[in-house]
């Protein structure tokens, strides 16, 4: 189709979300490169993608532009309060509840969530953990649970995620976690998360520091001991998870559909003028 409208004289906009998928091999890498000689412009969801896709394929940084994904407010579809998600979800409604949402993938670094929450849980009590997903595999899900046999305040819920359900799960959480160990693009629990307007704690991995206003609420990957820190910090600190989710808010605002759209708009004018 694209050689086609290439035969035509059209011009073709290529939005990647990825560069390169999680699991790409050899052939993935030639497959890709032999769409995206065909383009004539790239939109992209973070830096990390742009710098990705100049080095591995050797895409001009001028043809590329990188606007972020838009929050998915669709979810947040009718108004739930927390303490009636909470009741839903059979969660304590004085809980202190962190959430991890999506697939459950190696990459996300669930076994530094866990050995941090248990380490927080000794300075914040009321600490409650919420995983919520569908296991990649059996033997994952196996583990997480044999890490947290032995704790009571814990929520796993390993299963597809209905989307009429997904808001009574963020309704429920505090602060939504993304401890990831490697990404390149913009995250969609995070981009859920800002749409429910509720702060999140990430890695300096590809585009998630871009989804969150403060220093505090980012730590360097495979860093236990800055995860644990920042989680603390966020329910220790007086005034600092309200200050938090007022972020959200605002990078709720950045990242809505309004903005997003009036920003590819302008990368599809430019192509025509060209």
């Amino acid at each position: 189709i694209m050689v086609i409208a290439k035969l035509r004289g059209k011009k073709i906009v290529c939005t990647a979300h990825y560069i390169l998928g999680h699991e790409s091999g050899a052939l993935d890498k030639f497959f890709t490169r032999s769409v995206f000689w065909l383009v004539d412009t790239f939109i992209v969801h973070s830096e990390q993608n742009r710098k990705q896709l100049n080095s591995f394929f050797g895409v001009p940084l001028e043809r590329i532009h990188v606007n972020p994904h838009g929050n998915y407010d669709f979810y947040n579809d009718v108004p739930v309060t927390q303490e009636a998600a909470r009741k839903k979800l059979g969660i304590p409604k004085d809980a202190r509840v962190i959430m991890s949402f999506g697939n459950l993938r190696k990459y996300k670094g669930f076994d530094d969530l866990i050995t941090a929450f248990k380490a927080a849980k000794k300075k914040v009590p009321e600490l409650y953990l919420m995983i919520a997903g569908k296991p990649w595999n059996k033997e994952m899900a196996e583990d997480i649970r044999n890490q947290l046999k032995d704790i009571a305040d814990v929520k796993l819920a390993f299963d597809y995620i209905a989307s009429s359900d997904i808001k009574y799960y963020f309704n429920s959480a505090d602060i939504v976690m993304l401890p990831y160990h490697e990404f390149s693009g913009q995250s969609g629990p995070g981009n859920i998360a800002l749409a429910f307007g509720k702060p999140l704690i990430v890695s300096r991995v590809g585009g998630l520091p871009e989804l969150v206003m403060d220093e505090n609420t980012i730590f360097e990957p495979h860093d236990v001991k800055g995860l644990t820190a920042r989680i603390e910090n966020a329910f220790m600190k007086r005034g600092m998870l309200a200050k938090l989710s007022k972020e959200a808010l605002i990078m709720k605002k950045k990242y809505s559909w309004d903005t997003i759209t009036q920003q590819t708009l302008l990368v599809y004018k430019s192509v025509l003028r060209e």
